[in-house]
Parts: C-alpha cells; sequence; structure tokens
C-alpha cells in the first residue's frame, strides 16, 4: 500500500530526480499520517457513540424498572 509506494520511490532515484522523489515521498507519508489520524478518530467517534447509546438504554430502563418495582409492591399488598 502507502509503505510500498514509498519505497518505490526510494527505488527509483537517480540524481536529477531527487527532488521529485522527496516530494512524493512527503506525500505520501502525509498520507499515511492523514490515515492513522482519520482512523484514530473514527476509533475514538466510535466509542463515544457506544458510551451514549448505554446512557440512553440506562435513560429508558430506569422508568421501567420503576413500574415493575411499583407492580411488584402492588401485587405483594393483594397477597397480604
Amino acid at each position: 500500500t502507502l509503505t510500498s509506494q514509498v519505497e518505490i520511490c526510494y527505488s527509483k532515484s537517480p540524481q536529477h530526480t531527487s527532488k521529485i522523489k522527496h516530494r512524493q515521498v512527503q506525500v505520501i507519508e502525509k498520507k499515511i499520517i492523514n490515515e492513522r489520524r482519520d482512523t484514530a478518530k473514527h476509533r475514538k467517534n466510535r466509542h463515544f457513540s457506544r458510551q451514549k447509546q448505554t446512557e440512553k438504554a440506562k435513560e429508558t430502563r430506569e422508568p421501567q424498572d420503576a413500574r415493575f418495582q411499583q407492580k411488584t409492591s402492588q401485587a405483594e399488598e393483594r397477597l397480604n
């Protein structure tokens, strides 16, 4: 992939194309850096979205738990 492209740029280096080669390598290195940054961002976003989902799930679960406790206490009163 990108690292192999860097190697190709280095291997094609007669002296007169050294500037061009250097520029190509810089561009490819920048691509690699951007790629890594994007994956890190994606990983972080995924983590936060997962956290938000669990918080939402807790919020929706709490009233249901309260209702369930209310029903069980009413049933216990009926038994007594």
